[in-house]
């Protein structure tokens, strides 16, 4: 299969400081260019760390927003925190990131 464009989207946010999502659109149709659009949400467990730290554990989650193109080689990575895996929602298991589909990562970090 071939590849199309690479997308990149960097969520900045006051609680999960700098976080990228990339993937890859493969070529459907060489005459209809679709604009995939992604969706990333991020959410810290706990809120707000006890007086002297701890751990904390971010849950991601990667939506395609775009019916008519999937997504492929989905890649997650937050400035927070190193080691980020993949947790469920590839529901046919294709690898594809399909408009049906939520992505789920996690990562925890002290």
């Amino acid at each position: 299969m071939k590849s199309g464009n690479v997308i990149v989207v960097l969520l900045v946010g006051l609680l999960c400081g700098a976080i990228t999502v990339s993937a890859q659109t493969p070529v459907v149709s060489s005459s209809v260019l679709y604009v995939p659009l992604i969706g990333l949400t991020a959410v810290p467990e706990p809120l707000a760390l006890p007086s002297g730290g701890g751990d904390v554990t971010y849950r991601y989650a990667v939506k395609n927003f775009i019916r008519e193109s999937t997504l492929a080689d989905i890649h997650v990575i937050d400035d927070h925190c190193a080691s980020i895996a993949f947790v469920e929602g590839d529901d046919n298991g294709n690898e594809m990131l399909d408009h049906d589909e939520t992505w789920r990562y996690i990562c925890t970090t002290t």
